[in-house]
């Protein structure tokens, strides 16, 4: 159960970082190129993605090396994204939380039951008791 939480800790962490870098790169493009909020996403969005569309405005040299900055700090963030996702299948974390969730799911529909523990000889006992009182 723990590494469930911590799982959902480390995506929490990941959406966070992701969301601090665009906020970063959209509030730094707006003040240094003077435009737009959607125009500053939008030149944070394809700096980003490194997709490399045509600026909005004309870059200065701070804007520039803000870019550059830019660039270094969503490569390594990304890079971070996709190693963590890929942990993540590799090391059975997320086959493992939709387990979970899906035995936490049953066990909350279940009404007037018992479960025995161990199948020693006490168990076996109370499963004989059980069903010779037909529980």
């Amino acid at each position: 159960m723990g590494e469930i939480f911590e799982g959902k800790k480390k995506l929490r962490f990941i959406a966070s970082l992701v969301l601090f870098l665009l906020l970063l790169g959209t509030f730094g493009y707006k003040i240094l190129l003077e435009i737009g909020f959607l125009d500053a996403l939008y030149m944070t969005v394809i700096t980003v993605s490194t997709v490399g569309y045509a600026e909005v405005a004309q870059m200065d040299n701070e804007a520039k090396m803000f870019s550059i900055f830019l660039i270094f700090v969503s490569l390594g963030t990304v890079g971070y994204l996709f190693s963590s996702i890929v942990s993540s299948l590799l090391e059975g974390d997320l086959r493992l939380a939709w387990r979970m969730k899906r035995m936490n799911k049953d066990i909350f529909k279940l009404r007037n039951h018992y479960i025995i523990c161990g199948a020693g000889e006490t168990g076996l006992n109370a499963i004989r008791q059980f069903k010779k009182s037909k529980v």
